[in-house]
């Protein structure tokens, strides 16, 4: 597993920033147990860190609003478990000590085949360990299982597709009754939390956390610092931050708070709400080398939220034919619309529709831009 070790070492491993003449390795976002009758009063308030809730509780369910940290908190810990685990084999008794780390990106489920529920989780942590150059069969799986401690760490259950929700919690429930890894971390957004969630995930012990917003100003400055380092820029942006209170309530969010970095750095300036930040990304990103592309932005972003409601209903990846057959469906209903209602939509450019469209150069398009990114597994959105 050495090999394996160091690869998601490579993926997931932090990269040092320096900030204030010191080495900061990332931001390391807090967590809170969620309320609950049954928790001691005295540690309603109590906070952990990532590392220190997976150690402490060994089974856990981390819910967060979208951008709110989730994905890097556990692709973080992934890399640290990683290190500490390579570093750990020339010592006595290493392999009961650090557990090996599993990163499982949930929305590859809709990818995975079997005739069982639980056949389909053999092969989702088959995949996940292979994207990690670890081609692991069925017996040698079982084998891993019993000789080492296992971190599985399930990132996106909101992302596995409202269809598949329900054959992966049986397939959770049949795995967990044939194995016992050391730590089960799942994580998810809130809204699609449900109070018997972690018993339908066969985790009826899990403790339930929610991530915490940055604070102000300490947080949200040491995230500037992070990604700006002591800079003008840095010290303009906390200016504005200061002064303009609807963005700073923005700023809480991780995610959010980072789209903001990335404008001001192609503004210089901040955009006046929440949906023109958004706006201002996309268009930003879209836009981006134009004249060398074949599609127009505004065309994109729209066909873009087409593939967002498929991937809503099946998973967060696609098939390629799958994709291509929802753009060629989208440009139909969108000319329809536009038949129907010329006042109140545009059409899209004629080279979205009829014989002229190519729905594959769009997606080629598109995963030149990052807007999109291709695997074995088909495509999904880059951020």
């Amino acid at each position: 597993m050495s090999e394996y070790a160091n690869a998601v070492h490579s993926a997931y491993g932090t990269s040092p920033v320096r900030t204030a003449g010191r080495q900061r390795l990332y931001f390391e976002l807090r967590l809170r147990l969620r309320a609950d009758p049954g928790i001691d009063p005295s540690r309603a308030s109590e906070t952990f860190s990532v590392r220190e809730a997976v150690e402490k509780f060994a089974q856990l369910i981390i819910l967060g609003d979208p951008g709110s940290g989730k994905t890097t908190a556990l692709q973080n810990t992934a890399g640290i478990y990683a290190r500490e685990f390579a570093n750990m084999r020339t010592k006595p008794g290493w392999a009961s000590k650090i557990p090996v780390p599993i990163y499982v990106s949930l929305s590859d489920f809709a990818l995975c085949a079997g005739d069982t529920p639980l056949t389909r989780v053999y092969a989702l942590v088959r995949l996940s360990l292979a994207r990690h150059s670890a081609a692991i069969g069925g017996p040698d799986l079982e084998e891993i299982f019993r000789h080492y401690r296992m971190c599985l760490l399930l990132d996106g259950y909101s992302e596995i597709g409202d269809e598949a929700a329900s054959c992966f919690a049986a397939g959770m429930r049949d795995f967990l009754n044939r194995h016992s890894p050391a730590i089960v971390v799942v994580a998810s957004r809130i809204q699609h939390f449900r109070a018997n969630l972690p018993s339908s995930l066969g985790l009826g012990t899990a403790s339930t956390l929610d991530v915490l917003e940055l604070t102000y100003p300490d947080g949200i400055e040491e995230f500037v610092l992070i990604h700006l380092g002591q800079s003008l820029q840095s010290t303009r942006l906390a200016r504005e931050l200061r002064s303009r209170l609807p963005l700073r309530r923005m700023a809480t969010n991780p995610l959010l708070l980072t789209l903001i970095i990335r404008v001001f750095q192609t503004d210089g300036k901040l955009p006046s709400s929440r949906g023109k930040l958004l706006e201002r990304t996309a268009a930003a990103l879209l836009e981006r080398h134009s004249p060398e592309y074949r599609f127009e932005a505004a065309d994109k972003c729209i066909l873009l939220g087409y593939l967002a409601m498929s991937m809503k209903r099946a998973g967060l990846r696609l098939s390629i034919a799958n994709a291509v057959s929802i753009i060629e469906s989208a440009t139909l209903q969108e000319a329809e619309r536009a038949s129907s209602f010329p006042f109140a939509y545009r059409p899209l450019d004629k080279s979205l529709t009829g014989a002229q469209l190519d729905a594959w150069a769009l997606i080629v398009e598109l995963k030149q831009q990052e807007m999109l990114i291709e695997d074995a597994g088909g495509i999904t959105f880059w951020h």
